[in-house]
């Protein structure tokens, strides 16, 4: 990530993302292109995980950047539970897989947005320090 940035990698995982989510409904009738998505789609995961950690450092510094990282478990263990009983509901009124899709491919351009508008490391910090709730220390980068 120090070669190339937190905000040049997050931008090629998204638009991977979108490509996949974009692309994957009509690839699904070869059943080898869909598991190379899927596993293309972990990987992304995985690569966006491995990411976010020392931006969360670099970000909320070496005491609040771990618990903050470790919030978004929070959100990852929601998603699990949310995103089946999300998928059951469309399916079972809308009777389509491609809505599922879609909303997917949403959420990866609200990211891609998300990344490329409001990742200047130097303005987040002039906004956590202005607030009195974020621990501080000495360590960051």
């Amino acid at each position: 990530m120090d070669k190339y940035g937190f905000k040049v990698l997050m931008t090629l995982i998204t638009l991977i993302e979108i490509f996949v989510a974009g692309s994957i409904y009509i690839l699904m009738i070869n059943e080898i292109i869909y598991y190379l998505y899927i596993v293309l789609i972990l990987i992304c995961i995985a690569g966006t995980f491995s990411i976010l950690a020392p931006e969360f450092n670099k970000i909320f510094g070496l005491i609040s950047g771990p618990e903050c990282y470790g919030l978004t478990a929070i959100w990852i263990g929601l998603a699990n539970i949310l995103g089946p009983l999300l998928t059951k509901f469309v399916i079972k009124n809308m009777k389509s897989y491609f809505i599922i899709l879609i909303i997917g491919g949403a959420f990866c351009v609200i990211k891609l947005i998300l990344v490329i508008c409001f990742t200047d490391v130097k303005y987040i910090k002039s906004k956590l320090s202005s607030s009195k709730n974020v621990k501080t220390n000495d360590f960051s980068f």
